[in-house]
């Protein structure tokens, strides 16, 4: 894997469309959340922060696993992804696929 590989790149190979694309978004929501509640979340406060099913959020979780190069872990890849990626001030609603665009540019942090 090449660092000028872009995660977009990186999660697409790896998982495909459908996983990369839960994936990013997991990934872009999980950041808000953390950023909201300045700390990082578990998977249930994830979920009742974007007010959708434990089950749901578990599926995304998933997804990035997958997309994930052997031997990472989604916690250290989601800790080293937060302290590069700082979102200071954002709504809800709206704000998930213009940060996803954002995610698909980034350099991977691997």
């Amino acid at each position: 894997m090449s660092l000028k590989e872009s995660l977009g790149a990186v999660f697409y190979r790896r998982g495909g469309f459908r996983k990369a694309n839960k994936a990013l978004t997991y990934v872009a929501m999980w950041v808000i959340a953390c950023e909201d509640q300045d700390r990082r979340v578990s998977v249930p406060e994830f979920s009742e922060f974007w007010r959708q099913s434990r089950a749901t959020s578990y599926r995304q979780r998933e997804a990035l696993a997958a997309c994930l190069p052997e031997g990472q872990s989604v916690d250290e890849f989601l800790m080293a992804l937060r302290d590069l990626v700082r979102v200071r001030t954002v709504a809800r609603q709206g704000i998930v696929a213009v940060v996803v665009a954002e995610f698909f540019a980034m350099p991977v942090p691997v």
